[in-house]
């Protein structure tokens, strides 16, 4: 149970004041959990032991990822992942990728999104990519046009390519920018 973000290019909240970025700790499962189950839906216990496990393989350089929070007003509002990723799939492209990315509908259309997807493609630059890629559904409005500022472009649609274990609401999309 995907719900993507109602889109309204002309609405605007108040920009983020006092917004600070910064990798998630162990500290940050909960308000994590806590957005992607708002987001998702499901098992909240289960979202949250899943985002555990993945923050300790970031730690322990188990898997190739980073994950930042925005905390505003000294709480975490948003999250976003990206890593490099060997597929192995139909169509989809090995490279660096933006993973995910969840604004606490309160925290939306305030600039949050859009910090923490410059500070996931910096990222990805010092790891050496020069391109990054990104996948969503045509249904996602909001982070099409988000993505769109920063360049991000459409290079292929499903059934082209599939990302293992995503299905995609209506037709997924696949894009890439330079970083």
């Amino acid at each position: 149970m995907t719900r993507f973000a109602p889109f309204d290019p002309a609405a605007h909240g108040a920009p983020a004041g006092d917004l600070r970025l910064r990798d998630a700790t162990a500290d940050d499962v909960d308000a994590i959990a806590r957005i992607w189950h708002d987001r998702h839906g499901g098992d909240r216990r289960a979202a949250a032991d899943g985002i555990a496990r993945h923050l300790q393989a970031v730690a322990t350089g188990d898997a190739p990822d980073a994950v930042r929070v925005a905390v505003l007003e000294g709480a975490v509002v948003a999250y976003g992942r990206c890593g490099f990723r060997d597929w192995q799939s139909d169509g989809a492209v090995d490279g660096w990728y933006l993973l995910g990315l969840v604004v606490d509908p309160a925290a939306r259309r305030r600039g949050v999104g859009a910090a923490l997807t410059r500070a996931r493609m910096d990222w990805m630059r010092d790891q050496g990519a020069d391109r990054a890629w990104y996948f969503v559904s045509d249904q996602n409005p909001a982070s099409i046009a988000m993505h769109a500022a920063f360049g991000f472009r459409v290079v292929a649609r499903t059934p082209a390519f599939s990302i293992p274990g995503v299905p995609f609401t209506g037709t997924g999309l696949l894009l890439a920018a330079p970083l």
